[in-house]
């Protein structure tokens, strides 16, 4: 354990935009493409992570969205969020050396509205819905802290 980074050890749920999956090393495959494999699947777990938290947001008393939208189309939500998300940083990458998985862990800036919305649209959601649901995204990058980025005094 003592390779390991932090991010590897700490409990990430809190950092939505962010998402950590890994990938083997099989076939002959080099270290390279299995990254990629790895930090696209950390990529889309960062989708996931966006539609949980949307999906608690439609749960909610506040929600004012007016249209049914079912367990399977948040499912379905996943793939249009990550086709729209951009601006995604490598944070960090581990390769476990006893069992060669590649570990990655990604962070996405921001996402394209415009993008989002047509993904959303193509799922037969309603304008209002749309709307909401972008907002929502928007919502939840505003709201994301990057406790990296933040320098914390080590004395006072």
């Amino acid at each position: 354990m003592q390779d390991v980074p932090y991010w590897m050890l700490q409990n990430r749920s809190e950092y939505i935009t962010q998402g950590v999956d890994s990938s083997h090393i099989v076939d002959g495959k080099k270290t390279e493409e299995i990254e990629k494999i790895a930090t696209k699947r950390a990529t889309i777990r960062v989708a996931q992570n966006i539609v949980h938290k949307l999906k608690e947001a439609y749960l909610s008393k506040s929600n004012r969205i007016k249209q049914k939208i079912t367990n399977e189309m948040f499912i379905q939500m996943t793939q249009p969020i990550y086709d729209s998300l951009m601006n995604v940083d490598r944070l960090g990458i581990y390769i476990n050396p006893n069992n060669e998985e590649v570990f990655v862990l990604v962070r996405a800036r921001g996402f394209d509205k415009d993008a989002l919305s047509e993904g959303l649209h193509k799922m037969a959601l309603d304008n209002q819905a749309v709307s909401i649901l972008v907002t929502k995204v928007e919502e939840i990058f505003k709201d994301s802290v990057n406790y990296g980025d933040v320098k914390v005094p080590i004395a006072m």
